[in-house]
């Protein structure tokens, strides 16, 4: 599971193959704008750029659960180019699927 705390890394660098190659074929993501999209729906989000600046992680907690696992973590971030640092979270929901831990779901929060 320690590979996978890279999870949060990847969102700043938008790390496309990344996310290719560790997102289960049926992971949903919920948005912070409400949306729910699916694994191609957000590959293309990934592949946009970022809407926010200066993506850091703090707090990342792993929360092994058997053959499933649970990844929290809190960002800051500076958000429409204003001084001030912005906070959100993003839990992600992992699955060891025939011997290989995938993310199968995700939700972000910004503030």
């Amino acid at each position: 599971m320690s590979s996978t705390s890279t999870t949060f890394d990847r969102c700043g660098c938008l790390d496309v193959p990344w996310f290719d190659e560790h997102l289960a074929g049926d992971f949903l993501n919920s948005g912070a704008d409400g949306s729910l999209v699916d694994r191609a729906g957000f590959l293309a989000q990934m592949a946009r750029p970022c809407p926010v600046a200066n993506l850091a992680v703090e707090d990342v907690r792993i929360r092994p659960l058997g053959e499933h696992a649970i990844i929290h973590g809190r960002t800051t971030y500076l958000k429409g180019g204003r001084p001030a640092r912005a906070r959100g979270a993003t839990p992600t929901f992992w699955s060891r699927r025939r011997g290989r831990w995938l993310c199968v779901s995700a939700h972000v929060t910004r503030g």
